[in-house]
This record gives structure tokens, sequence and C-alpha cells, in this order.
């Protein structure tokens, strides 16, 4: 059975031990927003030695703080399967507690400690607690933990030990290359879901990167927003030869036209990617017409916003569209398409597109005409964006 309380205000002392008290067993204890405090945690930790039977625990943004870890982390017969506990004000000095109550459960596979302070030596005592035999973790969430590549080496060696680990987010740390290259180093071809959002890295770690790639043939998502890839570093990246990857995530990575030929090669190889993330890179019309050259038809997201196109790149935007009868999800916000480039797109006979983004494209009533015939074609569509575009009362 389940119990979510998420947010209620569970923060007075006398409200919050009644309210333990009278809850019978339950599997499932959702607590996030809930104003709990490191006070909240001595009867909490009463309650969780009476359900041993619970299986996830979440206490995402509540501030517990490491007074109130210790406290939860003293529970020693607990079955918990997921536990989060995201931004929940935690430091180094708790990760102790944490790593020994980590120890003595057998049966958690999910870990989220996203947006606490625990840096490099907390990294560092949670990674050696989890390199013990019986570890079974699939999923571990590091995000915002102020960590660098200093804690990287005891990483690798956990990801080196752990073959049971599928989802790995380490976004909003400051891994730099040097980290990067560590982490690659770790023999494990069973991680799926990779994060690297905003990690201060360049192309100096691409080629670690792609060996990387090549030996994980289990990879489906890669995420690198954010970084210095540069056209250098995600050229590199496309020499990986990786058919299994669904999920590409290169925006804001300093990207221009340079890096479209390889990337739009490996793509050509990569008939399994379904969605691709290019936003906020000046790729502009001649990336542009790479990309949508290309021979992969399974694409089902393409995301485009701020890419510096214009009207230029249309006629062969609505040729990829008419092949690839998979799209469903188009986002063109932030190019100057005009009248002229939205009128060539609406001639796609592509009646799949469920949701299309045109915000700011620099739109009139003038391809109105145009863009309602599109949508009487189109039946599938539920979800159509033409913000901040002056197409006025004659183009509505």
């Amino acid at each position: 059975r389940e119990l979510d309380l998420s947010y209620s205000k569970l923060g007075d002392p006398e409200r919050w031990v009644v309210l333990l008290c009278i809850i019978k067993k339950y599997k499932i204890f959702r607590l996030n927003n809930c104003y709990l405090t490191s006070a909240s945690c001595e009867a909490l930790s009463s309650f969780l030695s009476r359900n041993p039977s619970l299986i996830e625990l979440n206490l995402d943004n509540n501030t517990i703080k490491d007074a109130g870890m210790r406290l939860i982390c003293n529970v020693s017969k607990n079955q918990i399967q997921k536990m989060s506990s995201n931004n929940c004000y935690l430091t180094s000095t708790s990760c102790r507690d944490l790593s020994s109550f980590l120890s003595r459960n057998q049966s958690l596979t999910e870990l989220n400690l996203s947006d606490n302070p625990i840096q490099d030596s907390g990294m560092s005592l949670i990674c050696n607690c989890m390199m013990q035999p019986h570890w079974q973790n699939n999923k571990i969430h590091l995000n915002s933990c102020r960590f660098t590549s200093g804690c990287c080496e005891v990483l690798s060696s956990f990801m080196r030990r752990n073959w049971s680990l599928t989802d790995l987010n380490l976004s909003f740390n400051w891994i730099q290359d040097s980290g990067m290259s560590l982490i690659c180093k770790a023999d494990n071809d069973q991680i799926q879901i990779l994060r690297l959002k905003s990690c201060s890295l360049t192309s100096g770690c691409c080629e670690a990167l792609c060996s990387f790639l090549k030996q994980n043939q289990s990879l489906r998502e890669l995420d690198l927003s954010s970084n210095e890839i540069e056209d250098s570093g995600l050229s590199e990246i496309c020499k990986a030869d990786n058919n299994q990857l669904q999920k590409l995530s290169s925006s804001n990575c300093y990207l221009t036209s340079i890096c479209c030929e390889a990337l739009s090669s490996f793509l050509s190889r990569n008939q399994s990617l379904t969605e691709l993330n290019l936003s906020n890179n000046p790729i502009k019309d001649a990336g542009m017409s790479l990309i949508c050259n290309v021979s992969n038809n399974q694409i089902q997201k393409l995301s485009l916003n701020s890419c510096r196109f214009t009207s230029g790149c249309c006629e062969v935007l609505s040729s990829f569209m008419r092949r690839n009868r998979s799209l469903t999800d188009l986002n063109l916000s932030f190019n100057q398409i005009q009248d002229s480039g939205m009128s060539l797109i609406c001639k796609a006979d592509n009646d799949q597109i469920q949701n299309l983004s045109s915000n700011n494209c620099y739109l009139t009533s003038i391809c109105c005409e145009a863009l309602s015939s599109f949508l009487s074609r189109n039946q599938s569509l539920t979800e159509l964006n033409l913000s901040t575009n002056p197409i006025r009362d004659a183009g509505m």
C-alpha cells in the first residue's frame, strides 16, 4: 500500500508524532515538501523501525540536515529499495551514517542524494560503501552534489564493481576532463542512462568518452548539455560505433555546422536514435541541411530551438519531415524561419506530428493559410506553440 503526504504541512512536532503513531503499515511512504526538520526524524526513525516492510521512502525538499539523517540511519531492520533525499541540506557529515545504513541494507536499488553539498569526501564514503559485494544499486542520482574530479577515481572503481548500475546522474558537478577520463576507464557495459549536464567538460575528454561509448553497447541515453564540447569533441564522440543509443542531448555545447557532417554520419549508422537535442547551438542553415539529409527515419523528437537557422534550410527540413513518419515532436523556436520557411514546412505530408513549437520564429499572418492547411491534414496534433509571433487578427 502507498501513503502520499507530499506537500502537507507536517512541521508541527506534536501533530507529526500523533500521525506516525496512528499510521498503519505501508510499503511506499512519500513525504516530499512536508516542512520536516531534524526534530521530526526521531519519530520517523521509530516509525521506520515498526515498519520493516517499507520499500520506498521519499524525503525530498525537507530540511532534515545531518542530524536528522543520523536518526533515520539508526534504523537497523529495513527492506527499503528506493530512497530519495533530494535537497535535504545534507553534507559530507551525514555520509558516514548513510554509509553504515547502506552497508546494512541489502535491498536498496535506487538512491537519490541530488542537491546536497556532500562534496568529494561524502562521495568517497558513499562509493566505498557501495563497492561491497552485496550492493545491487540500479539507479543513483548525484546531480548538484558539489563534488569535483577529486572523487572520480573512487567513483570509477565503484562503477567497475557494480554491474547492476544502469542509471547514473552526475549533472551539475565540477567533474572536468580529468574526472571524466577516470570515469570512462570504468569497465562497465551495463549503464543505460548517463547524464553529464553542466559538468565543466570540454573536447579534451571526448576521446575517452568515445572509447567508453564503444565499449558500452547498453547505453540508451546520453546527456552532454551545457558543456564546451565544441565541434572537435562531438566529431570525436560520433566516431563511436554504438548503434543502440536512443536519446542524445547536446544542447548548448558550442557546436557549429562544422561538426554536422560527422553527426549526420553517426545518425545514419544509428537507426535506434529517437530523440535528438541540438538546441542553443549555432549550426545555422548549413548544419541543418546536413542533418536533414540524413537517412534516419526513426527520430521521434527533434529539438532545434535557438540554432540560428533561417528559411534557407526549410525546404530540406520539409523533405526530412516528409520522409520521417516517426516524428511526433518538433521544436523550431527562436529561429528566423519567417513566413516563407513556415510555408515550406507546412507542405510536408506528415500527419503524425503531435507537438509543434514555433515560438518567436518571425512569423506573420502571411504564413497562416499554409499553417491552417497543415493543421487540417494533421489530425494527430495536440500541442501548437506560436507565441511571440505577430500573426495578429488576420492570422488568428
